[in-house]
């Protein structure tokens, strides 16, 4: 190599550092609608972006659900805040192709949205299995979220899952992925549940592609909600049903956590009774903003 490439080359890689910095800087959030978010060439999510303001509000749904599941949710909260909801990794219109299905890896699918778009002051707000993704990707982006709000799930972090018990579950999805669903969401509805709403719930699940349903429920033998918790820095907040009895001091062995509890709703409260579950939404909200703020 020449003296003058030797002496012209630390200038060029400054500048290419320069100017990777500068794209990264100036990724933003697209404009208001409905989209698709490429994680890489093998994971697309598709989202839908509403309203204005911050923090931003971005919804995570449960297993084997879509992103419709947050519709009372989304035209309460548009006036004040950026609404963002999207479609897990194998749900809904994203993506199926993947070799294997994990929270973690939905986690990191999550955080890497954030990330592309460059967002701050993030409220995290996930039902179900939507809580321990809300936790994995809080986990890789603790400097953009403020908190994470979950619906009926954290009931107790230490819980684990025995696969061998487990083991009749799989095979039913395996046999009969639908009817397992129909079984699945009776037990879901203790209390007494509007058929309609029942259905229609019903009819997104059973849309999920059965590998995705049943990888991640695999998962699930191998994953430690008490690990993800305790990795997750940010606060956690719950919105949970009476049942399963949520234990409140065991889940603040490993995080910043507390709750909020619903009488006489079942485990799809935000949207069984929306109105209060957005007002118990709106408190958690408002003080993980203010928390943010301090």
């Amino acid at each position: 190599m020449s003296r003058l490439s030797l002496e012209i080359a630390p200038w060029i890689r400054t500048a290419s550092i320069l100017l990777l910095v500068g794209c990264q800087s100036q990724a933003r959030l697209p404009e208001a609608g409905a989209g698709v978010f490429e994680v890489n060439q093998e994971v697309k999510l598709a989202y839908q972006i509403q309203g204005s303001g911050s923090p931003t509000l971005l919804f995570l749904h449960g297993w084997s659900c879509n992103q419709s599941h947050w519709r009372h949710q989304v035209p309460a909260f548009v006036e004040d805040h950026t609404v963002i909801t999207v479609d897990l990794a194998g749900h809904g219109a994203s993506s199926t192709t993947r070799d294997r299905w994990t929270v973690p890896d939905l986690g990191a699918d999550v955080a890497a949205m954030v990330k592309g778009w460059n967002l701050q002051d993030v409220i995290l707000i996930g039902h179900s299995m939507g809580g321990p993704v809300a936790a994995e990707a809080a986990a890789r982006i603790p400097d953009r979220v403020l908190g994470i709000i979950a619906a009926d799930t954290f009931h107790n972090v230490e819980t684990k899952l025995d696969p061998e018990a487990m083991q009749p579950w799989i095979e039913g999805m395996e046999a009969d992925f639908q009817g397992f669903c129909q079984q699945f969401l009776d037990a879901m509805f203790a209390q007494q549940a509007d058929p309609e709403l029942k259905e229609i719930i019903s009819a997104s699940m059973m849309e999920t592609d059965p590998n995705v349903a049943i990888g991640l429920m695999k998962s699930y033998f191998d994953f430690s909600l008490s690990d993800s918790v305790k990795a997750c820095p940010v606060p956690i907040r719950c919105i949970n049903a009476m049942q399963p009895k949520t234990e409140f001091e065991i889940n603040r062995k490993y995080g910043d956590f507390d709750a909020v509890l619903m009488e006489d709703v079942n485990h799809f409260l935000m949207l069984e009774e929306p109105e209060a579950f957005n007002q118990h939404l709106r408190r958690w909200v408002n003080a993980l903003q203010e928390r943010g703020s301090n």
